[in-house]
């Protein structure tokens, strides 16, 4: 019989749940995002810095808009972000040639040096993350398709997260 302190619900298929995989994930991306920083600080960036950084490195000379869709960066953490790269000589804006209305943004040598350098510690942790995969039987793009899947669920979506509700188990 479940207690309040393991109060166990519903989910949409049917089964009891008790939020262990919401708790996991949240831990698991906590010490991965710990991981990350840890690689990343010793540069003078942040997560969001870099995120930002590799970008524009991706796709040079891109708006605002386009950093923001492959960056995850919004709003402010965006602006101030992209202003510190600029402060660093990393990046620099300029109006496009096309639409003289529209910022975009390109990296400068100094932010190829910077990123490739942090590029480097990330692509050691990709690695291990691959390994681990692999030994638990998956391989990374059924990894990268069960996070796409992840990031669509419509709580992380802003569409209607009252489907999410179930009635608890009495």
């Amino acid at each position: 019989m479940p207690t309040s302190g393991n109060r166990q619900v519903l989910n949409p298929s049917g089964h009891l749940s008790n939020g262990i995989l919401v708790t996991s994930l949240l831990q698991t991306t906590k010490k991965f995002s710990a991981a990350v920083a840890n690689i990343i600080v010793p540069h003078g960036y942040s997560v969001d810095e870099w995120l930002v950084l590799r970008a524009i490195q991706h796709d040079d000379g891109c708006s605002v808009s386009q950093i923001s869709a492959a960056s995850g960066c919004s709003g402010a953490a965006l602006t101030r972000a992209v202003d510190k790269l600029v402060m660093h000589g990393l990046v620099y804006r300029e109006a496009s040639q096309i639409d003289r209305r529209k910022v975009v943004v390109f990296i400068t040598k100094a932010g190829r040096k910077v990123s490739d350098a942090i590029n480097t510690d990330v692509i050691k942790l990709e690695d291990a993350l691959q390994h681990t995969l692999l030994n638990a039987g998956l391989s990374s793009e059924a990894f990268t398709e069960v996070l796409k899947a992840l990031g669509g669920l419509p709580a992380l979506t802003q569409e209607d997260p009252s489907s999410l509700q179930n009635p608890s188990i009495a």
